[in-house]
């Protein structure tokens, strides 16, 4: 054997697909707190080698925009805040979606509590959002990390 060779034996050889596609699905993990996320990866060995193939690649945003389905705000268990209506108002501004609803567009679902009763109220398609990180901090930083769920 030359310099820098290395014997593997059968079962490592065996293991590097498992091995590569494990390591692989935890960076995807770890990806997604970054810019990137992967999205239907495979993995196979072909006459000794290893092969990864990913069939798509989406920002996280772009993967939050595609697979959500609803933005909850939970009120259910605090009163809403005295400023709500403005304060949702400003933050949502800069995120609603264009006029036409279309698959890339959430909706909005408060969860609201009152004298004892509670109730889960959708607003109106003018209300719908393209979901990205900085609607989620600014929607946290206003009212709350409890408070604000994406559902996919």
């Amino acid at each position: 054997m030359g310099t820098g060779d290395v014997f593997l034996s059968p079962l490592a050889v065996a293991l590097i697909p498992l091995l590569c596609c494990t390591a692989l699905r935890l960076c995807c993990t770890v990806a997604t707190s970054s810019t990137r996320f992967m999205l239907t990866i495979s993995c196979m060995q072909i006459r000794g080698s290893v092969a990864l193939r990913a069939s798509r690649i989406l920002t996280v945003d772009e993967a939050r925009q595609r697979f959500s389905r609803v933005l909850h705000l939970d009120f259910s268990k605090a009163p809403l805040p005295e400023d709500f209506n403005l304060r949702l108002k400003h933050v949502v501004e800069n995120h609603r979606a264009a006029h036409q609803v279309t698959t890339q567009e959430c909706p909005i679902v408060l969860s609201y509590q009152h004298a004892g009763a509670v109730a889960k109220i959708a607003l109106g398609e003018k209300w719908r959002v393209q979901v990205c990180e900085s609607l989620l901090q600014s929607l946290a930083q206003s009212f709350g990390q409890d408070r604000v769920t994406l559902k996919y």
